[in-house]
């Protein structure tokens, strides 16, 4: 394997002087590596750290070769084409140069041995299902088109090491599918920031950052897992240990300490009896407290560094603390309606404008499941309110019964001036106290909790929205989920599965990440084939 990045005691901190890490060594080579860690650890600032897109404020890096770095959010030049965006428009101007009849040596090296360079990018953008020609300007695509187009062009780059931040997040099930292949099929260093279970199946290698640092576990995901629990039951196997220690040497200690008191009172006896001089009852007086002195400092010198074992032996548990999510106290009734539509079109043609007809009854749970852009998110909108649908009749409807919470990827439902603390008291009725405790139940500490959501990062914004939705009056009876678990750490993410399975009322999620739907107990789902047809609803 070659070496493409050494770091030595990396270390970074944010301006206003919070310490995000430090102290991080390690190398990245030719391999599949999967970088994982809670929200807020620092994960995306250590890849913009290795892909030269920051500078440390400690520490050193080493890069040899050419690297591609894949931000979460894409945001090129508002005059940039896909050409520009894929990374070749310097190829196709020498191309086209060389075709108009320039014999430059500069054309020539540019485009070196890729010839067929616009046929293999047009042959990619068919195959990621986007029908736009390489001149097409990159603002006329949506976050989720551009974040394909992204891909495209990091596989294309040849670069000798890739750095992917959470890849998946805007795939469908096909999308993903193209991905993992082209992820198997990569000869060259990779590096992959993702909660995604499936992909990090795919490395060589997992990473975790966490507050103690950076740990390397050699295999893929369910290997690391595997290693994880190995690592928990020795770590509980010490605790316990270190408390049977500590139990057993300090009854030794206090048999010791009440041997030395008999002793010193049979002394005292004996003195007060005995015809000595002064002199020498006081030296034997003296002797004796020195001697009880020295063993009571012993005494307190082994308790405290024996509460000390046990002390740290608990905190290195305590690291691996879970995240809890809690559902709501929420009930239906099993024939109650939820949710009845009647007639209804989405709009811009998403179901070839036939109409379309659904009921929810009682607390079912539907997975909605289809490609990108077919309606889906368009559905849950205009079931919470927040989209119109087009009226072809007098008589169609969305009939909503019960209070719903909606809740998508990008937690739009936050106020980003205002801290996620002040908006659950808002609307909800749970006191400071608990509210906080909530919030650090999921991982957002008491400081940030006050800042304005705006400035949380990765997937706590979701974390707070779900949590403001949750206990809110009046309680939902009815969850709107649009990719809830994109964005959120793999505990985070298991705490939405368990609280979603303790969930009394209705559910409708959507959701391309089936491993994650698998463990949700739905009931049924809405299936849609293509762009232009009719969601198939079917027992699950």
């Amino acid at each position: 394997m070659t070496t493409l990045i050494t770091f030595d005691q990396l270390g970074f901190q944010h301006p206003n002087g919070q310490t995000l890490f430090q102290n991080l060594s390690g190398t990245i080579g030719t391999e599949a590596v999967g970088l994982v860690g809670d929200n807020g650890v620092g994960k995306t600032t250590f890849a913009r750290l290795l892909a030269a897109e920051l500078v440390p404020t400690q520490g050193r890096i080493h890069r040899h070769g050419t690297l591609y770095y894949l931000p979460q959010q894409i945001q090129p030049n508002g005059q940039h084409t896909l050409a520009d965006l894929i990374g070749i428009r310097p190829t196709l101007d020498a191309l086209q140069r060389i075709e108009q009849g320039s014999i430059a040596e500069t054309d020539f090296e540019q485009v070196s041995a890729r010839w067929d360079i616009r046929q293999q990018a047009q042959t990619q953008l068919e195959r990621y299902g986007l029908t736009f020609d390489l001149e097409t300007a990159c603002n006329r695509l949506s976050g989720g088109e551009l974040t394909r187009v992204a891909l495209i062009g990091a596989f294309l780059s040849e670069a000798d090491l890739l750095i992917l931040d959470e890849p998946t997040n805007h795939l469908d099930i096909q999308q993903r599918q193209i991905l993992f292949e082209q992820i198997r099929n990569w000869q060259k260093g990779l590096v992959v920031i993702s909660h995604d279970i499936q992909l990090l199946n795919l490395m060589d290698r997992i990473l975790e950052l966490s507050p103690q640092g950076l740990k390397s576990y050699g295999g893929n995901y369910d290997f690391y897992q595997q290693q994880k629990t190995l690592e928990q039951q020795a770590l509980q196997a010490t605790l316990d240990q270190a408390k049977q220690q500590r139990k057993v040497e300090l009854q030794t200690l206090q048999r010791q300490q009440e041997r030395q008191q008999k002793k010193q009172a049979a002394g005292a006896r004996e003195g007060k009896q005995a015809n000595q001089a002064k002199i020498l009852l006081d030296r034997q007086k003296e002797r004796s407290q020195q001697s009880s002195g020295k063993l009571n400092k012993h005494i307190v010198d082994s308790r405290n560094e024996l509460n000390q074992k046990v002390q740290q032996a608990a905190q290195a548990i305590a690291k691996q603390s879970p995240r809890y999510l809690f559902a709501p106290d929420t009930q239906v009734a099993t024939n109650k309606l939820i949710l009845r539509l009647r007639d209804v079109v989405l709009p811009y043609n998403l179901t070839g404008g036939q109409p379309l007809d659904f009921d929810l009854v009682g607390a079912q749970r539907v997975g909605l499941i289809g490609p990108n852009g077919c309606g889906k998110s368009t559905l849950l909108k205009i079931i919470g309110g927040l989209f119109p649908h087009e009226h072809k009749h007098d008589h169609d409807q969305v009939q909503l019964q019960v209070a719903a919470a909606y809740i998508d990827q990008h937690a739009s439902q936050l106020n980003p001036n205002t801290g996620v603390l002040t908006q659950m008291q808002q609307t909800g009725q749970l006191t400071e106290s608990d509210a906080r405790q909530r919030f650090a139940q999921v991982g957002l500490t008491a400081e940030k909790v006050q800042l304005p959501s705006r400035q949380l990062s990765g997937g706590e914004p979701i974390k707070a929205a779900l949590l403001c939705a949750l206990y809110r009056q009046p309680a939902p009876q009815l969850l709107l989920l649009d990719e809830p678990n994109n964005h959120i750490d793999l505990a985070s993410s298991q705490a939405l599965i368990d609280m979603l399975n303790q969930y009394q009322g209705a559910l409708m999620i959507v959701s391309h990440d089936m491993a994650f739907l698998n463990q949700l107990n739905l009931t049924h789902k809405l299936h849609w084939q293509t762009k232009h047809q009719l969601p198939n609803h079917q027992a699950w």
